[in-house]
């Protein structure tokens, strides 16, 4: 498991570091495979390689190499003499018995980890230990319906039961139930004089003088507003395309319209409030999940903020840049 940043200089450094230890034993026949968590996740800095080790006790229990995604050309500085293979597909371990590999995680600092882990069956067996493991003795390779580009067992960009971008059974951002800011299945609280409920099943306002009921009523004929942003132009379509097919399979297995109102409510609310508001902009309006799904299809081409956000970039020198 390299530090692989995946910077034009680094990169060969530390392999040709590695293949300075182990070039020696290996061959073409029996090469060292070589990965890095960074391919899937980056650099999460102060976490890198915490998270290496548990990709590496996963990779240990379960005798499977995790593959190197994104990976498309082999650095021209990396010597195919070096008998290094990095695999772009989960591999099964290349032979059987102990498993070992090693870890490799370099601080901005400059100081280095180098940690050396074998997998729990075999070092227990190995010292005529008794104790807990969940390794796999006889390892099978991830099928199909592995994790491929993010997708398992259907669920996609964020989509998880039908439950997308914080909208959890119609529940989010502190509406839960249809209760929302004081409101209670449709009814004001009884604050500031609104007290009474009328025949038609609103509280109206006894001091202020302020019709709840009249304005709740208008407010429910209003259509709306659902907004999209990403920081690419295409992206705002494939966040459009994302909640076309998550309305499509809402609708399955959705069909009371007092929860699509709560649904249609809370999902604009999250959209406009509880999103990040990326350069790439466009937006719909609608009154029903049906119009909310045809308007998808024809939603306005995106355009880009006029604002110019204030940026920073920093470089480390280690492959970390924001």
């Amino acid at each position: 498991e390299a530090h692989g940043t995946g910077t034009a200089v680094g990169d060969p450094i530390e392999a040709s570091a590695i293949s300075e230890i182990f070039t020696p034993y290996r061959s073409a026949d029996q090469p060292l495979y070589v990965g890095a968590l960074k391919s899937s996740v980056g650099h999460l800095e102060g976490a890198a390689g915490v998270a290496a080790m548990i990709r590496g006790v996963f990779s240990l229990e379960r005798g499977v190499i995790p593959g190197n995604i994104w990976f498309e050309k082999l650095n021209p500085r990396i010597d195919e003499s070096w008998h290094l293979k990095f695999p772009t597909e989960p591999t099964l371990w290349p032979q059987a018995g102990l498993r070992r590999m090693s870890i490799n995680s370099f601080g901005i600092g400059g100081s280095n980890a180098h940690v050396v882990m074998d997998d729990a069956y075999h070092f227990l067996q190995q010292y005529h230990l008794v104790g807990s493991h969940r390794t796999a003795i006889h390892p099978k390779k991830p099928g199909m319906l592995a994790l491929v580009n993010g997708l398992s067992n259907g669920l996609t960009n964020g989509i998880t039961n039908g439950v997308t971008n914080g909208v959890s059974n119609g529940h989010t951002n502190g509406y839960s139930n249809g209760h929302t800011n004081g409101i209670t299945n449709g009814i004001n609280g009884n604050t500031n004089g609104v007290g009474h409920r009328t025949t038609n099943g609103f509280h109206r306002a006894t001091d202020s003088g302020v019709d709840v009921g009249f304005i709740e009523a208008e407010i429910a004929k209003a259509p709306y507003l659902f907004v999209f942003s990403s920081y690419d132009q295409e992206g705002v379509m494939r966040v459009r395309d994302s909640y076309k097919e998550y309305l499509t399979s809402r609708t399955k297995h959705h069909r009371d319209i007092d929860d699509e109102a709560q649904f249609l409510k809370d999902l604009s609310f999250t959209l406009a409030s509880k999103r990040t508001r990326h350069a790439w902009r466009s937006f719909c309006t609608a009154k029903s999940q049906p119009e909310l799904q045809s308007a998808l299809g024809e939603l306005p081409s995106p355009v880009r903020a006029k604002s110019e956000p204030s940026l920073a970039f920093v470089f480390t020198g280690q492959g970390a840049q924001w």
